[in-house]
């Protein structure tokens, strides 16, 4: 979808039309919202995840110290929140310093994540995770190298965030 007026349109091996979800505005890129089949009908959401499953994929953006996009293969490319941890914005004291790192660390890297088990989504529908690079919890490595600070409860990050 790019975002405005989008509908996506199921055609069997004729090319003839066999399903169709009715036409929306996504708000924004790489916002986590997907159709979803249901009994009622189409449904334009968030799915939720399986609990417990570690994740591979690619990293192919660094939006800033504290947020990615991740390939998932077939499965698109996914925006993902760091839990637990909140870099300085860009244009701020070391809100740049803390983006190079996450670059140097993982940019074009296959990673792990461990989704949140208490939530998976923030506001902004970015998924909630723990990244893995080459087995070193990059979270825990932001906090070390103080590039970032930590949050204590998700209730700080939506106090801090929204």
């Amino acid at each position: 979808m790019d975002n405005s007026d989008d509908a996506i349109t199921l055609r069997d091996s004729k090319g003839e039309e066999v399903d169709k979800t009715p036409e929306v505005s996504d708000k924004e890129y790489n916002d986590n919202l997907c159709w979803m089949r249901e009994d009622s009908g189409w449904v334009f959401g968030i799915k939720e995840l399986e609990k417990g499953k570690i994740r591979r994929g690619l990293v192919k953006n660094v939006h800033d110290g504290d947020t990615i996009d991740i390939s998932f293969g077939i499965y698109g490319i996914r925006r993902i929140r760091l839990v637990g941890v909140n870099t300085p914005e860009l244009g701020t004291q070391g809100g740049e310093e803390a983006k190079e790192f996450v670059n140097k660390t993982c940019l074009l890297e296959v990673i792990e994540l461990d989704v949140d088990d208490e939530k998976q989504y923030d506001p902004y529908c970015r998924i909630l995770a723990v990244i893995y690079v080459n087995g070193t919890n990059l979270n825990k490595e932001l906090l070390r190298k103080e590039y970032a600070a930590k949050i204590h409860t998700l209730k700080a990050y939506l106090r801090e965030n929204c």
